[in-house]
C-alpha cells in the first residue's frame, strides 16, 4: 500500500506528540502545588503588612523599636485571623453549594 506524503507526515506528528509530557499550566495545578502557592503567598501579605507597619510605626511616628515590633507582629497575626476566617467562610459556602474545595473559584 502506498501512502501519500502528508498522511506520513501526519502520523509523524502524532507520534511525537504522545511522547511529549503536557504541559500545564498555571491553572492546572495540583490542589497540593496549589495549597503550597496560597501557603506562601498569605505569608509574603503577612510579611509584607508586618514589615509596612514596623516602617510606619518606628520610622515614621518615631516609635521604639521594641514597640514598634510588637505592634508590627500584632498585625501579622491580625491578618492571619481575617485570612483564616475568610477561608472558613469561602470553604463553608463551597461546601454547601457542592463544589469541589480544591478546584479554585
Amino acid at each position: 500500500m502506498i501512502q501519500e506524503p502528508g498522511s506520513a507526515r501526519a502520523s509523524r506528528r502524532r507520534e511525537r506528540s504522545r511522547e511529549r509530557p503536557e504541559v500545564q499550566s498555571v491553572f492546572s495545578r495540583s490542589g497540593r502545588t496549589r495549597a503550597r502557592v496560597s501557603l506562601a503567598m498569605t505569608a509574603a501579605v503577612a510579611a509584607a503588612c508586618g514589615a509596612g507597619w514596623l516602617a510606619l510605626s518606628w520610622l515614621g511616628m518615631r516609635e521604639p523599636f521594641g514597640d514598634a515590633a510588637g505592634e508590627a507582629l500584632g498585625v501579622v497575626f491580625g491578618v492571619l485571623i481575617v485570612v483564616s476566617v475568610v477561608g472558613a467562610i469561602r470553604a463553608f459556602r463551597s461546601a454547601d453549594s457542592g463544589e469541589d474545595s480544591e478546584r479554585p473559584s
